[in-house]
């Protein structure tokens, strides 16, 4: 049995551990020394990133490998990291490595040479992990851009939590802590998709059409697509989306502590992605909910992300007109 105090260290620990930032700061000092000589210190490797989705995607015989407690605070963990680090420093998938001397370390970060085999290495790991993740993701192709670790980083996440969530959602109702993963999972997606919407690195910046809400609605459908040939679970569909569309304003504008608490991001972004919200949220939720009614899905989930939104944003009256005589209708049969 292990002490308590330490394994509680060592989860928080592996938390907010940034290689990357110790690699850059080794460097730094280097260059402040006007010297190329590398000391004598070895640079603990490996991704925290990496671990958490492995503990929330790996599967055996049709179950997860990781208890249900275990899979939530991977959820938290990436979304933690997600909301208060560097998204380049956070998904530090490319320092899953064994430990490396200085004089390697000081190599690191020199070119993008490293960054277009992130995609492809993600795969294969992803292919031992979980056949169906593996199967959303094999076809995604980066896109040239001036950001392009973080677009690659940032678009597999999305893609692979996503399709983590489906799985997740295909548990029945009553797991312990599968809303709970669920809720996490859709904000780790919003976060992500938040930091790149406003930061000038993803195109959708310019395209007015493709919103935050719709670049969060969108992230599930070569999910859905690939669930109808791998193991269709409509309801699990719907579920999964519930959560997700569900979470987004309380992402953006709430304040709940913990994982969820202040978002390290440029106040200016944030305040953008506000005035989305406020100004077109509902608008473009009106478009998603489409989707989600093509699913077999009943209507208690729109009223579950509506009661949601309602909490953080005033509901327009058209909104109110449209949904009350469903809402009304629904009530009256329970």
């Amino acid at each position: 049995q292990g002490n308590p105090r330490q394994a509680n260290d060592f989860l928080v620990e592996l938390q907010s551990r940034n290689v990357r930032r110790r690699i850059l700061s080794l460097q730094q000092r280097n260059r402040d020394r006007k010297t190329n000589t590398a000391g004598g210190d070895r640079v603990e490797m490996g991704s925290s990133w990496l671990a958490f989705m492995a503990v929330l995607c790996q599967m055996k015989d049709g179950s997860f490998v990781a208890s249900a407690p275990e899979r939530l605070f991977a959820a938290q963990s990436v979304l933690h990291r997600a909301r208060r680090g560097k998204i380049i420093e956070a998904i530090d998938i490319e320092v899953e490595s064994a430990d490396v001397d200085e004089e390697f370390a000081l190599q690191m970060y020199r070119g993008p040479e490293f960054v277009l085999p992130l995609a492809d290495e993600f795969k294969q790991l992803m292919r031992h992990w979980n056949p169906f993740v593996f199967e959303v993701i094999s076809g995604y192709v980066a896109a040239h851009t001036y950001s392009l670790e973080e677009r690659i980083k940032v678009d597999l996440m999305i893609l692979s939590l996503a399709a983590v969530s489906y799985i997740t959602a295909c548990q029945p109702d009553d797991t312990p802590h599968r809303n709970a993963t669920l809720e996490n999972i859709g904000s780790t997606i919003t976060t992500l998709a938040l930091r790149t919407r406003f930061s000038g690195t993803n195109d959708t910046q310019t395209n007015p059409e493709q919103s935050l809400v719709w670049m969060v609605s969108h992230a599930f459908r070569p999910v859905f697509g690939k669930a109808q040939s791998f193991h269709a679970e409509p309801r699990a569909a719907s579920a999964a989306l519930t959560a997700t569309l569900g979470v987004i304003p309380e992402t953006i504008l709430g304040n709940s502590g913990g994982a969820k608490g202040k978002m390290s991001v440029d106040p200016k972004h944030l305040e953008a992605a506000v005035n989305e919200l406020r100004t077109r949220g509902f608008g473009d939720l009106w478009n998603a909910l489409q989707h989600l009614s093509s699913l077999d899905t009943d209507r208690r989930s729109i009223f579950v992300i509506m009661a949601k939104w309602a909490t953080f944003l005033c509901v327009p009256t058209v909104f109110v007109d449209e949904i009350a005589g469903p809402l009304v209708e629904y009530l009256s049969l329970k």
